[in-house]
């Protein structure tokens, strides 16, 4: 289930405030909710706000979802179950609506004159069933706030990590990152003793002479099959996902475990890529940050959810900026992702449609969305004028997130120098020595500046 649309009638800052989160006419999928959303804006415009309602919101989908009836249109009481849900208090009253891709519609109000002191939902009733079975069952709702405190992660008990990994609401910020291990343990555990069990069935039947060569042949062939199709965990975590990104800091993921030591898989083990074992404790907090975010969702591997990201980019150098998000994507299915930044190189990963701009209108005080192209004209593909994907660092800046200029003072001042000494060579009066003494301090200030070098080179 993905979210198509989001309508907030007063919350904050934000008053009649609506977005439409679907691929514009035009693209192969015109008319779907979009696969991933990137809300941008100054401090305060309200990007970590829009992923607390839809948090909050949807929290309050699942968790009702049990008692809804088997209607069209229902309300459900506010009662103190609805009310003790985090941040309610500050949802009642406000009236925000969600529009999902299968029709269903929610809204919460306690506007008398609409729907009574009621949460709303409104679907189609043929959809009834699938609601039920979807909500309760598959359906998974994650929260990566902005303040997981990375630096401080322990370990926590092994049973910890079944019961909040198998709810169906996963705010991370109330949750130690590195207990979802556990979850990949047991996999790689399992998925060891299994091994174990086809390499003895496979050595009795080699060295057992009723078989031809031919069968012998055949098992081994089944059991090299299975193993690529059903790679090892720890393997395919490292090679598929992990190994890509902490690559670039030269490190990998040590993926040959000693099962006779327990300790030894009781936790992620990192190594330089050189094979040197690094504690770690001792790895940067970026590296951290990029492992124990990317451990949930692969021990998770959620389908159909709704993942929000505050801030992917903390921590981050700017060239895995630049692929976090491809990464974070990656590791889930059929799903769809919800990122709030401030990274220019974080914004570069989205379509022009895929991007909210949240910007402050300063008449009323409240937030609107930029858009990126001619409100008088069909929200088609071709009607759009700014494509985050196409600029340069200094575009996004400029166009994306509207900085006025390309550099600050001092840069402006070298700029004239520089220009002025692109003058002064042209003037045919210089002596030889005058020229070669104006020339190199050009090419320094040009290697400076990031400067093209002219003509002047040559003479």
């Amino acid at each position: 289930m993905k979210i198509k649309e989001l309508y907030i009638q007063q919350y904050h800052q934000f008053n009649a405030f609506h977005l439409d989160l679907t691929y514009p006419t035009g693209h192969p999928k015109a008319g779907q909710a979009l696969d991933k959303v990137c809300f941008i804006g100054q401090s305060g415009t309200g990007k970590t706000s829009l992923l607390e309602v839809l948090f909050n919101v949807i929290s309050i989908l699942i968790k009702e979802s049990e008692v809804l009836p088997k209607e069209g249109a229902i309300r459900l009481p506010l009662d103190k179950k609805l009310q003790e849900l985090e941040k309610f208090d500050e949802l009642y009253g406000v009236g925000i609506n969600l529009k999902f891709d299968n029709d269903v519609s929610t809204f919460i109000t306690k506007n008398a004159t609409l729907v009574g002191e009621n949460f709303l939902l409104d679907y189609d009733s043929q959809e009834e069933n699938n609601i039920h079975d979807f909500l309760k069952n598959s359906f998974k709702l994650v929260l990566y706030p902005c303040d997981i405190d990375i630096p401080t992660i322990g370990k926590q008990p092994q049973e910890q990590h079944k019961s909040t990994l198998g709810d169906n609401i996963l705010n991370f910020g109330n949750y130690d990152l590195q207990s979802s291990w556990g979850t990949i343990n047991e996999a790689i555990i399992k998925d060891r003793e299994l091994e174990i069990k086809k390499s003895l069935d496979l050595s009795k039947l080699l060295q057992n002479p009723i078989y031809s060569q031919d069968e012998v042949w055949k098992a081994r062939e089944e059991f090299l099959a299975w193993r690529k199709a059903s790679p090892n965990p720890i393997v395919d975590l490292a090679d598929n996902f992990l190994n890509k990104i902490i690559g670039r800091f030269n490190l990998k993921v040590k993926t040959e475990l000693d099962f006779e030591k327990t300790e030894d898989i009781e936790t992620i083990k990192i190594q330089t890529a050189q094979g040197k074992d690094i504690p770690f404790e001792a790895l940067s907090t970026g590296t951290k940050q990029v492992i124990l975010t990317a451990l949930p969702l692969y021990g998770l591997k959620p389908e159909n959810a709704i993942i929000l990201f505050d801030e992917p980019e903390r921590s981050l150098y700017p060239d895995i900026q630049a692929e976090i998000v491809d990464f974070y994507t990656s590791m889930a299915k059929d799903s769809q992702f919800f990122f709030a930044t401030h990274s220019p190189l974080v914004a570069s990963s989205f379509e022009p449609w895929e991007v909210v701009e949240l910007k402050f209108n300063p008449e009323t005080g409240n937030v609107y969305q930029e858009l990126y192209y001619d409100a008088q004209k069909e929200r088609h593909v071709d009607s759009y004028f700014i494509n985050p994907q196409y600029l340069t660092w200094t575009g996004i800046l400029q166009k994306v997130f509207d900085l006025d200029q390309e550099g600050n003072d001092l840069r402006d001042r070298q700029l004239i120098r520089i220009a002025t000494l692109e003058s002064q060579l042209k003037q045919p009066h210089l002596s030889l020595e005058q020229k070669k003494e104006k020339f190199e301090e050009y090419k320094k200030l040009a290697t400076l500046l990031n400067w093209e070098l002219k003509k002047h080179e040559k003479n």
